[in-house]
Order: structure tokens, then C-alpha cells, then sequence
């Protein structure tokens, strides 16, 4: 276990979760999880998830164990990591630039933070009960695959994108001056946060969701995406600028089209280039993105963006 934990220091979290207390000297990974009451097959099938292209074996997990590990993921997401990047996150912004674009960026993540939140409660407080009724042998009429497809689309939506969104504003577009060790140093941590939620996910999809599946006696197929700010600027059209201009007012894309004579069409695939420029998908960071290379003034901005009472 200890070669393990020192070739792969990432897996201290994995250890964690798991409940694995440390201390264990030299003993093999199976006595560790002897003494631990944990079951190999399922430590041993989460490890292997970060081996890229290994596929985990579904049929010798622990279901109830897995639900451990991911219960204490979402304590270490919320009580600690989160709230952690928000610390030093709001100290490095204030710190390099005091403007109202600091803060709509703290906005930004207290509202991404809000949505990680329903999130897993959504998992803690209605797919977690339902599995534990499954295991108890109690007939159920809950669906493992609502939560499979609801769980896709929150991925995609907000729990990895919006995180991406937010680092991406921060590296290319925000206007910090001179070193700012804060700022390099909360972004190394989103980068960490990031790629750790992004690992929890696909446990959840690959391995605690076919699992799952087996329970209700269906299968377990798992089948389930630079430049200077200015330089960026110069790369959209004055059209799509226009349109980002509408978005940050709060239009929709009939009043933006209606105004700019154009098709609904049209606008809808304008938006979609410049979130493929531009790498910013939301509302709330197409404002940041607009404020930071003065497309629009913040007189002109909806009060959801500003905090304005």
C-alpha cells in the first residue's frame, strides 16, 4: 500500500474516502483493506479508474461501499475544497484588481458553488435512499437510469463546464497587475478541484451507476468535450460582439435577432461560434468576458450580474 500511496500521492484522497487510516507500514494493499473491513475488488476498482484505459470490473464492487466513498467525496467537496478555493479565490482578486468585475467573478462562483450543492444533495437526499432500499431487498419504483441521464447533463451543464468557464476567465481575460502569487496559486488548485470532480463523475457513470444496475438485474453498460484578451476581441466579428452585447442585457435570442434583423437561427449559431472561440458558454461569464474588454458598461447590466439590491 505504501508503494502505491508514494508512486500515486493523488490517491491519498482515494484512502480518505475510504476510510483508510494511515499508518500501515509495510503490510499489502489486501491486509490494509482486511483490517479496514473494506473490500479489495472495490478499493482496487476505484484505483485503477485514474489508469488510463483501464475498465473496471462491475461485478465484484461493493455497492454500499462505493456509496461511502462517494458520500465522503461530497463532504471533501463541500466543507473543504470548495470553500477553500472561495477563500483565496476572493483574497486574490481583491488583492489584484478591487473592481466590480472581482466581484462578479465571486458571484460566479458562489452561484457555480450553489449548483454543485443541489447537485449532490440531489444524490445524498434521492438516489443514495433508493440504493439503500435496493440493498435491503426492498422493491423499488426509482429508476437508476433518470439519475444516469440527469447525472450526464449536469456534467456537461455545470458541474465540469462552468469550473472550466471560470478557469479559462481567469487565465485569458482577467485584467490582474503584476505578479499575483494568490492568484497563480488559487488557480493551481481549481486545476486540482477540477480534475478531481471530473475523476468523481466518471466513477459515478462508469462504475457506482452500472453497478447499480446489476442490483435491479439489468445490464451494467456503462456507455454514457489562445490568445490575449485583445487578440481574442479582434477574432470575433462585430456581429457576434453585438450579440454578446445582448446576451450580457439579458435578451433572448428572438429579442437579439429582432433587434439586430437577424434569424433566431442565425443568432443561435453565432452563439454557439463564440462559445467555441471564446470557451465561455453562460451568461454570467460572457458578462465578465464583456466587462473585461469594455463591450459593455456596467449601467447597462441586468442587476442578477451586478448584486445590485
Amino acid at each position: 500500500m505504501s508503494e502505491l500511496v508514494e508512486e500515486r500521492y493523488e490517491l491519498l484522497r482515494v484512502l480518505s474516502r475510504f476510510n483508510i487510516a494511515l499508518g500501515f507500514g509495510d503490510k499489502s494493499i489486501e491486509c490494509v483493506c482486511r483490517e479496514q473491513q473494506l473490500d479489495v475488488n472495490t478499493f482496487l476498482a476505484v484505483v485503477n479508474m485514474g489508469e488510463s484505459g483501464s475498465s473496471p470490473s462491475i461485478e465484484s464492487v461493493s455497492v454500499r461501499e462505493l456509496m461511502t466513498y462517494l458520500r465522503n467525496a461530497h463532504a471533501y467537496f463541500l466543507d473543504f475544497s470548495l470553500p477553500m478555493i472561495r477563500r483565496k479565490l476572493s483574497e486574490a482578486v481583491l488583492t489584484a484588481v478591487e473592481n466590480e468585475v472581482s466581484r462578479m467573478i465571486l458571484h460566479y462562483f458562489d452561484a457555480y458553488t450553489d449548483e454543485v450543492k443541489r447537485h449532490m444533495a440531489y444524490e445524498e437526499q434521492e438516489v443514495f435512499p433508493h440504493v439503500e432500499a435496493l440493498l435491503r431487498g426492498e422493491q423499488e419504483d426509482y429508476s437508476i437510469e433518470e439519475f444516469a441521464r440527469q447525472h450526464r447533463v449536469s456534467d456537461d451543464d455545470y458541474v465540469i463546464a462552468r469550473i472550466t468557464e471560470l478557469k479559462n476567465i481567469l487565465i485569458k481575460y482577467y485584467p490582474s497587475e503584476g505578479k499575483n502569487e494568490l492568484l497563480y496559486s488559487v488557480l493551481f488548485d481549481v486545476f486540482t478541484y477540477q480534475r478531481d470532480l471530473a475523476m468523481h463523475c466518471r466513477l459515478e457513470n462508469e462504475l457506482f451507476i452500472p453497478a447499480v444496475r446489476l442490483l435491479t438485474g439489468g445490464g451494467a453498460d456503462c456507455s454514457v468535450k489562445d490568445e490575449h484578451s485583445a487578440e481574442v476581441k479582434d477574432v470575433l466579428s462585430a456581429r457576434e460582439r453585438d450579440i454578446i452585447i445582448g446576451v450580457v442585457k439579458g435578451m433572448t435570442n428572438k429579442e437579439i435577432a429582432d433587434s439586430l434583423f437577424l434569424s433566431v437561427h442565425t443568432v443561435t449559431t453565432h452563439r454557439k461560434n463564440i462559445a467555441r472561440k471564446l470557451r465561455i458558454h453562460s451568461p454570467a461569464g460572457l458578462t465578465i468576458y464583456a466587462i473585461v474588454n469594455k463591450l459593455v458598461a456596467l449601467g447597462d447590466l441586468p442587476d442578477i450580474y451586478t448584486g445590485r439590491a
